[in-house]
């Protein structure tokens, strides 16, 4: 791992090798499709969020909440760096982006993260089973980090 908090090592850095003050979860549900996030109501042709992105971001909600009661973490409220391992439920190719879009609300409903916008650091792996499937999971680490500056002067 570099000493240096500002640069990831992404050869060693792993779900397990985090450093810090940091929460670990683990084997958190598959997201929903991103084609599953958002419907339209036909009668108002308002867009709402689809029952069964509801139900998911219920889920996950308490289920990351559970993980985090018992690891007497104090949440975060300082900007964060986070871990994220997708386990593929199959062979289909994702767009990596469109695995974490709900995440996010998930961990801030929970209370784990005060808000979304201090997480200013991510590494994002999608692995692929080499047969057969699985349900797909996820795991997740995030560990305070500093706030990122650069100089406007250059």
């Amino acid at each position: 791992m570099n000493t240096d908090d500002s640069v990831i090592d992404l050869s060693t850095d792993s779900v397990d090798n985090f450093h810090a003050e940091r929460l670990v979860l683990k084997n958190l549900p598959w997201p929903v499709s991103l084609n599953k996030l958002f419907t339209q109501n036909r009668y108002t042709k308002q867009i709402i969020k689809h029952p069964e992105a509801q139900a998911y971001k219920k889920q996950l909600t308490w289920l990351s909440f559970e993980q985090f009661k018992k690891s007497k973490h104090p949440g975060f409220k300082k900007p964060v760096r986070a871990r994220l391992d997708f386990y593929s439920p199959d062979k289909r190719y994702r767009d990596i982006d469109n695995l974490e879009k709900i995440l996010w609300d998930a961990l801030q409903a929970s209370g784990i993260i005060e808000n979304d916008y201090l997480v200013t650091k991510k590494q994002v792996f999608r692995y692929i089973p080499k047969n057969g499937t699985t349900n797909g999971w996820f795991d997740l680490v995030i560990e305070e980090t500093e706030v990122l500056y650069y100089d406007v002067n250059l």
